[in-house]
Parts: structure tokens; sequence; C-alpha cells
């Protein structure tokens, strides 16, 4: 659980990257030990009432899957909702990192901060535009400007079309800079290439005026399209082709680039806070509305009568504090409330339920800083 983790250079990169993600995973937390999910089902828009059939369900509230489904409907636009902008947050992060540990960047910019390293360049004001990297090589006198798409087969036209504006805004200054500028745009899972042809066509409806020959344009924009000798755009499918844009543009010899990406994910990728908290929320809201059952409720029961203390002196010592009282608690839940069979798992899951109140109750300042 990164949200309860030690303050070391390792774990603080895994929680930078994952900040916004872990953001989520702590206000699930909070929502389910203070019971404040029932506001999500009441915030609902008028159109999800009878687009979605809530309203329809509200009808048989004798009928405990129909008690269910405004909040399991609730719950999963917001989570989804949620996560589906986090998720770009921490693509961003990652080729914040690429860029500046390992291409060694002289100055990384992230998101729309970029007004002021680009209107000096061109003389002019740039459209306060977004962008989610920007990176400035200084012994080379070169930039790269990248837009980042998390997939191709979501999305229209407009969507499309954004991802180029920036580079519009630039191309209307008629200046050519005097560093060189490579404008990236990628796009991370590459499983669905069939809108490739479809994205390259909109980019071209967006810049045509720019662009003196169309079939030139579309044949080259995978390995540079250039505008002129100083500015270009590139189009790069999945995290290869990413690594091997960002690898040449940065004319470095060091073939470590090609992997960061690789290296970056695999080092973040093994964390629980966020499954284990939806996961628990979504069956704590079903056993609730179906069964009149609540596990929190139950959990919090017990530990007031133990009156037991998480040491939370370090990471090592609340998971011995959470064994400890995991092993106190399962001989006692007598309860017919969990939601699984198996001894394990029960033990299990009153574990995750420990560790999610320890969260709720406490975030360590260094990780507070972050998701703040």
């Amino acid at each position: 659980f990164l949200l309860l983790a030690d303050n070391t250079s390792e774990n603080n990169f895994k929680i930078e990257i994952l900040k916004s993600p872990l953001g989520l995973a702590k206000n699930i937390s909070i929502n389910l030990f203070e019971n404040r999910f029932y506001e999500l089902q009441e915030k609902l828009d008028i159109i999800k009432s009878f687009a979605a059939g809530v309203s329809s369900s509200k009808k048989f509230m004798e009928y405990g899957l129909a008690r269910y489904y405004p909040h399991l409907f609730a719950f999963h636009q917001f989570f989804h909702s949620s996560f589906r902008a986090r998720q770009g947050k921490v693509l961003e992060k990652i080729i914040f990192f690429v860029l500046k540990n390992y291409v060694k960047c002289s100055n990384v910019v992230e998101g729309n901060k970029n007004q002021e390293i680009l209107k000096p360049i061109f003389e002019s004001e740039i459209e306060n535009l977004d962008l989610d990297a920007l990176g400035v090589s200084e012994d080379t006198k070169k930039m790269i400007l990248i837009q980042i798409r998390s997939r191709d087969d979501t999305g229209g036209t407009t969507a499309k079309s954004s991802l180029v504006e920036l580079l519009r805004s630039i191309l209307r200054t008629r200046k050519i800079p005097d560093v060189k500028i490579l404008y990236l745009v990628c796009v991370w899972d590459e499983r669905e290439k069939n809108q490739k042809n479809s994205t390259i066509a909109k980019f071209y409806s967006s810049l045509k005026e720019y662009i003196p020959n169309e079939n030139s344009f579309k044949d080259q924009i995978e390995k540079s399209y250039f505008f002129n000798d100083k500015l270009a755009i590139r189009l790069a499918y999945g995290i290869n082709a990413i690594s091997k844009a960002i690898f040449e543009w940065s004319e470095s010899q060091d073939e470590s680039i090609l992997k960061a990406i690789e290296d970056i994910v695999g080092t973040v990728e093994r964390w629980d806070d966020l499954w284990i908290s939806a996961s628990i929320a979504n069956l704590e809201l079903e056993m609730l509305h179906t069964r009149g059952i609540s596990n929190v409720n139950i959990l919090q029961e017990k530990l007031e009568s133990l009156n037991f203390e998480i040491d939370k002196s370090s990471y090592k010592t609340i998971c011995q504090s959470v064994a400890e009282l995991t092993n106190l608690l399962v001989p006692t839940w007598h309860e017919k409330s969990l939601p699984f069979d198996n001894i394990a798992d029960k033990a299990h899951y009153i574990r995750d339920l420990i560790f999610l109140h320890t969260i709720y109750q406490y975030t360590p300042d260094h990780v507070q800083k972050f998701i703040s």
C-alpha cells in the first residue's frame, strides 16, 4: 500500500507517478468509512435517471436488486470517470521522468506551463492549449513537445484534432524558431491501429494550409514530417515507437532511453491501494443495499471494543499490527457477513478492511504532500 509507504526515494518515485490514482484510492477509503457513497447517486444528473434506468429502479425499492442499482451505477460512474482522467496524469508523469532522468533534459515542463518557454521562441503569444510534456536540451539546442493519447479508438474527430491545436497555433506565427522542435504525438496503447489513418487524415485537415503535399505528410509523419528546417511533427504508436522517437530526438548514445518507459512501468506496477479499495467498496455497497449488512460498521464496532492501536512508526510495523489485529478478529467474526466462504479469503478480506481503515485514518506526511 503506497498510501502507507515509508519515506524512501524509491517509494516517493512511485507515489509521485501514481499520485493521481492514489488520490482516488484515498477518496474511496474516506467515502467507505464515512458512509458517504449514498451522496453519489443523489448527484446523478436527470439524464442518467431515464437513460440508465435509475428512476425506473427506484420504483421497486422493496426489491433488493432495485435498491442496489442506483448505488451500483453511481459508484461505477464516479470511479470510471474519475480514473479515466487520472490515468492520463500517470502517463504524463512517466514521460516527465523519461525526459528528466533518462534523456537528461536541462528543463522539463509538465502540463500547460509552456507559455513562458514558447513565447520568447516565437516572439508572439501562443494559445494556452493543452500540452502533456515539454523537454529542452540546451546542449543540442533542441526542444520536444509531447501530446499523449492513451488509445486511439475512443473520442471523435474533435479529440483527434485537439492533439495538433497547439502545433497549429505555433505554425500561425510563421516564425522559424532558432531551436529544433519536435512535436511528438504519442498513442500509448497501439492495439487499436485501425484508427491511425483517420487520425493522420484529421491532423492533415487541421494543418493543411502549412502542408504543400498531402501524400508526403501521410508518408512521413511516423518518421518525422518537417514543416521547415526547425519544426517537425511525428506520430508514435505504442511505447516502443514512443521510446524510439524520444531516443532519436535526444541524439544520445544511451540506449537505456529505449527501455525507459518499460523500466518505469515495471517499477510502479506493483501496488494495491486502488484495486483493493475499489473492489471492497463495490462489494460493501452490494451487501449494504441487498442484505442490509455493513462489514465496515462491524469492523469499526469490533475495533472500538478491542481498543487496539496500529503502530504507525513504519510500514513494517503497520503490517505487523494489521496481521496481529487480523488474528484477533478472525476467530471473533461470527457474523454471516463476509462475501467469501473460504476461510483464507475471509481472513484476507478482514485484513484488507483493516488496511483501508488505517489508510482512512492516517496518511504519512511525505505521501500527503503528493496526493493533496
